[in-house]
């Protein structure tokens, strides 16, 4: 059996706790009470993150068919988050960007019912006194 699900499964875990508002549109909750890190270290962790999982995954061979597309896929994303950061910087010219950020941030705690109001509310809070 392949290694590769094992290996995606820790790609998400590190990216979702980089990206919490990314795991809480994924409908992953864990994260719910924190924002990403738009400081100079935060991009620096989303670039080392990107760096260390280009390399691995670049490096994975012998692939069925299907997880060459994933693999291909995330090398992608990877791609598009370098960019992201290091060249489009979307937070720093866009002051709409920052509403849009906050409003992905707030609006799934508050309108999807994956949890009882006072957990939603809970994250909500989280995100609010960060």
């Amino acid at each position: 059996m392949s290694h590769f699900p094992a290996r995606v499964d820790a790609f998400l875990d590190e990216l979702f706790r980089l990206e919490p508002v990314l795991a809480t549109d994924a409908g992953l909750h864990d994260h719910d009470a924190r924002w990403p890190d738009p400081s100079v270290e935060g991009e620096a962790l989303l670039l080392a993150f990107a760096e260390r999982w280009t390399a691995e995954l670049t490096a994975m061979a012998d692939l069925a068919p299907d997880e060459a597309i994933d693999r291909d896929f995330l090398l992608l994303e990877l791609d598009a988050l370098r960019f992201s950061v290091e060249e489009l910087r979307e937070l720093d010219w866009d002051a709409l960007a920052w509403v849009y950020a906050v409003g992905a941030g707030l609006f799934p705690l508050v309108a999807r019912e994956f949890a009882p109001p006072a957990v939603r509310l809970a994250s909500l809070a989280g995100r609010d006194r960060k």
